[in-house]
């Protein structure tokens, strides 16, 4: 469960963060955690070009509940990761653009992955994309879908994921962004 708040400080600059309520669960054992990510985007002038950098799940380790006695590292640690990415416009024709981009990511364990991604859009009502991320152990691709719209006189957008597990499987996440008139 999380809750965020990002501001544009200028017409090129934004930053944002977001507080994460996490619990975790392996058989017996549990762990409650509060933790942060903070991230800043920066736009430049030449064919749409964003970079972006990001610190996500930064916090304590806290201790894991029904440890049996006599064990004493019952420390559960928040997962940690420091990402920098790149995003352009490679292609515009009327209502309709094409979105490449680029990421590494640096998680704690020391496990470092690139992505590529690529997005597909449609005015600002709709997008989809798709990417693959290298040397994480996870051998599918990505891809999602979103709408933007209005629900009483505010914005309104909403997106579908669905991205790999180092499983094999897919895991989905669902987001909802409403922008209240007062905070346009």
């Amino acid at each position: 469960v999380s809750l965020g708040i990002s501001q544009p400080f200028s017409e090129y600059f934004h930053a944002g963060v977001q507080l994460k309520y996490g619990y975790e669960q392996l058989g017996s054992y549990h762990a409650h955690n509060l933790f942060v990510d903070l991230g800043f985007l920066y736009k430049l002038d030449i064919a749409d070009l964003q970079f972006a950098a990001a610190l996500t799940g930064f916090g304590p380790s806290t201790g894991l509940s029904n440890v049996p006695a006599g064990i004493t590292n019952n420390l559960a640690a928040t997962p940690q990761q420091f990402s920098i990415g790149l995003q352009w416009t490679a292609w515009e024709q009327g209502d309709q653009k094409l979105t490449p981009s680029l990421q590494l990511s640096h998680p704690t364990d020391n496990a470092e992955y690139y992505a590529v991604g690529l997005k597909y859009q449609w005015r600002t009502l709709f997008w989809t994309g798709a990417g693959y991320q290298f040397s994480s152990g996870k051998h599918l691709p990505w891809f999602g879908l979103g709408m933007q719209s209005t629900l009483g006189g505010w914005p309104v957008e909403w997106g579908l994921g669905m991205g790999p597990t180092p499983y094999n499987r897919y895991e989905g996440t669902v987001g909802l962004r409403i922008t209240p008139l007062a905070w346009k």
